[in-house]
């Protein structure tokens, strides 16, 4: 029996990195949500975050083409940062 090609999926990878630099933080998306993230979109995910050699939870919350990171106690990473500014990797074209 013939099976079907898999779809392959293509992920961006987007970093962002705060304080002097010794801090980041980097999410996967779909391109497709990644276009709609730049278009001004609303989407919301939690990830980890590092420091210093330590991990924790923060969560990204992207607006109007804007990203805003935080963690929590009330900890803010990063506030309103265009999503321009964030470091992207991008796949590869088939």
């Amino acid at each position: 029996m013939r099976r079907k090609p898999t779809q392959v999926h293509r992920f961006v990878q987007l970093t962002a990195v705060w304080g002097n630099g010794d801090a980041d933080s980097t999410i996967k998306v779909s391109r497709r949500r990644c276009e709609a993230i730049r278009a001004g979109a609303e989407y919301t995910t939690s990830t980890r975050s590092w420091y210093e050699g330590r991990r924790q939870r923060v969560w990204w919350a992207f607006s109007g083409g804007k990203v805003s990171i935080g963690g929590g106690d009330g900890m803010q990473c990063v506030v309103a940062l265009p999503v321009s500014e964030l470091f992207a990797e991008m796949p590869p074209s088939p």
